[in-house]
């Protein structure tokens, strides 16, 4: 009777230290559903993203999907070939031909955002890939049309940073911006910063900033290529911001991250205006620098 007793007893006080155990796997179970949910989200919201680019290209090219560049036109090398292998420069090189497809009106694009996004891949495919420089007539009207898009966006940014820093802002007085179709983060926070980490990896070292920084002499007015480079270093990584270039890029505050583009317009060196012309010109700098096979960035693919 007494040996029965006692095991109840014991089971009693079991119970009671197994509840919390239930508790934390029960809640560890609903965070990790609450996760896959909300990636399950997020890859339909990416996808009805790249649907609707796929339909904007289509419409730009009078419903025929454009042809894709011929690898042959890339510039050759093994680091070049790195540099290729990246998704951004990849869906640039099937965007619609500049020069065979034209543009759609100018009111067309500034009304529909997916045509924001392609945009940025015509001229990307324009300037890389076609041949054609920053200054050819049909780069300058399709930039034209796009810079109080920029400028927007950039508007948008510098507003969101703000209210995050302000706890009294309420969001909904936030402007709305399909962050997705600009042009300044497809250009900065995507191509831009691909290309880069090709180039010189996710933590460059201080020659490859100097390489960059001749190589990137010139390519926007009044503005160093220095600084240009270590904007560039900044946003492959954002870690190192406070050693590479705080002094010459923060002087005002708050740096955004991720962006080369958004940080040269925050520091105040480049227009928001001129930003799309001045990145483009990056871009043709650093995609010459790939097939340059020499000194600090040959050794990435040796």
């Amino acid at each position: 009777m007494g040996r029965a007793s006692n095991r109840k007893k014991a089971r009693r006080r079991v119970v009671p230290q197994t509840r919390p155990v239930l508790t934390d796997i029960q809640m560890q179970a609903t965070s990790q559903i609450s996760l896959v949910v909300s990636l399950m989200a997020v890859g339909a919201g990416y996808r009805a993203y790249g649907e609707r680019c796929i339909t904007a290209c289509q419409e730009w090219c009078g419903g025929e999907m454009p042809e894709p560049v011929s690898p042959a036109r890339w510039p050759g090398g093994p680091l070049g070939r790195l540099v290729l292998a990246h998704s951004f420069l990849r869906h640039a090189s099937r965007a619609p031909c500049l020069l065979t497809h034209g543009v759609p009106d100018g009111a067309v694009i500034k009304a529909r955002p997916a045509y924001w996004n392609v945009s940025a891949r015509v001229l990307v495919r324009a300037v890389v890939f076609d041949g054609l420089g920053v200054g050819h007539p049909a780069v300058t009207a399709l930039l034209d049309v796009l810079a109080p898009i920029a400028v927007a966006e950039l508007q948008y940014g510098e507003a969101l940073r703000n209210g995050f820093n302000d706890e009294h802002t309420d969001d909904r007085a936030l402007p709305e911006f399909p962050i997705l179709d600009g042009p300044i983060h497809w250009l900065g926070t995507g191509i831009l910063t691909e290309v880069t980490a090709a180039l010189v990896g996710d933590t460059p070292a201080a020659e490859e900033i100097a390489v960059l920084s001749q190589a990137l002499e010139g390519t926007m007015p009044c503005v160093p290529g220095s600084v240009v480079a270590r904007a560039l270093a900044d946003a492959v990584n954002p870690g190192k911001k406070a050693k590479l270039s705080s002094e010459l890029l923060s002087p005002f505050g708050f740096t955004p991250i991720g962006n080369p583009l958004d940080i040269l317009c925050s520091a105040k060196v480049v227009a928001p205006g001129d930003v799309l012309r001045g990145g483009l010109a990056v871009l043709c700098a650093l995609v010459s620098l790939s097939d340059n096979r020499a000194g600090v960035m040959g050794r990435r693919v040796a």
